[in-house]
């Protein structure tokens, strides 16, 4: 059974006209062998002949063993360049797609959006789950593995060959990119879904960062920190219950909303340095969330009540 005989469509979710420039449209599928529901997204003809599309899925294909689940699953793919040896009278436009796990509670942008009709703020609790699922995606990003490294934070300035694992950049990391999971309870200790980064159609590696997004080639600046700056923006976005943010006057709005702790809020603002050089590294911040989270819980005894959220 090849690739496309396995999965049978449910129903389009979007087309080509309505989604953004880093697909051709996205369906709900069923793999058959499975019975599991799966997401396909059709990647643009223009992508497979520039060599993006090859490079989301050698990413995806990198990515297939994060432990923790934060980085969406890639169950399979498809490829075809049009290519036909020996048929030079034939043309085939180029396809493909990438066959990713589904993920039944939406996006962080859905959730935001019905945050802001209620006029209501999330619950503290839920915003360190999501940091820390959004910080232990990227770090998986940039080191894999073994999630640690003594590197550079400038991968420009690596040039001593090749080193064991690609470090991704994922370049587009906001709240339409970040998808929320209640199928697994992945923790019995929280109720809240599963954080999973999404969309790489724009994501580069260290090894190909000159043929990736524009903002990742321009001035050769384009640093893990970069990344980490993307999380605090999310967080920042979340704190106030909003999709735009406002660059002059973000910070102090954050500071100024009520209802969260500074230990939350001076980590967003430690991933929201200007400045590149004074911006935690990923590895640091996932270390200070985890020991933040235990001392609020031996401080608080449940005061930072784990509330649900709005359905």
């Amino acid at each position: 059974m090849n690739i496309e005989q396995d999965f049978e469509l449910i129903r389009h979710l979007s087309s080509a006209e309505n989604v953004g420039a880093n697909n051709a449209g996205i369906s709900l599928v069923r793999q058959i062998s499975t019975g599991a529901l799966c997401i396909e997204k059709r990647l643009n003809p223009v992508d497979i002949a520039r060599g993006s599309a090859q490079r989301e899925i050698e990413i995806l294909s990198q990515l297939r063993n994060h432990p923790t689940g934060n980085i969406s699953h890639m169950l399979a793919f498809k490829i075809d360049d049009g290519s036909r040896p020996g048929s030079e009278d034939i043309v085939v436009e180029p396809s493909a797609s990438v066959y990713l796990e589904y993920c039944d509670s939406g996006s962080l942008e859905d959730l935001i959006a019905r945050y802001m009709e209620a006029n209501e703020a999330f619950p503290e609790a839920f915003l360190w789950h999501l940091i820390a699922g959004l910080a232990e995606a990227v770090q998986y990003c940039q080191y894999g593995p073994a999630s640690s490294s003594a590197s550079s934070s400038n991968p420009m300035e690596q040039d001593d060959g090749p080193i064991p694992w690609d470090t991704v950049y994922h370049c587009d990391l906001e709240p339409s990119n970040v998808l929320l999971d209640s199928s697994q309870i992945i923790n019995i200790k929280t109720p809240y879904p599963r954080i999973v980064l999404c969309d790489f159609g724009i994501s580069t590696t260290r090894e190909d960062i000159m043929y990736g997004c524009s903002e990742c080639v321009s001035h050769h600046s384009w640093s893990r920190k970069n990344d980490v700056h993307q999380i605090g923006l999310v967080m920042a976005c979340c704190i106030l219950s909003c999709y735009r943010l406002d660059p002059d006057s973000m910070m102090n709005e954050v500071y100024m909303t009520p209802g969260y702790s500074w230990a939350l809020k001076s980590l967003v603002f430690a991933c929201l340095e200007h400045e590149d050089e004074e911006r935690i590294e990923i590895e640091y911040l996932v270390e200070k969330i985890a020991r933040a989270r235990a001392r609020l819980r031996l401080r608080m005894s449940g005061e930072i009540a784990e509330e649900a959220l709005l359905c």
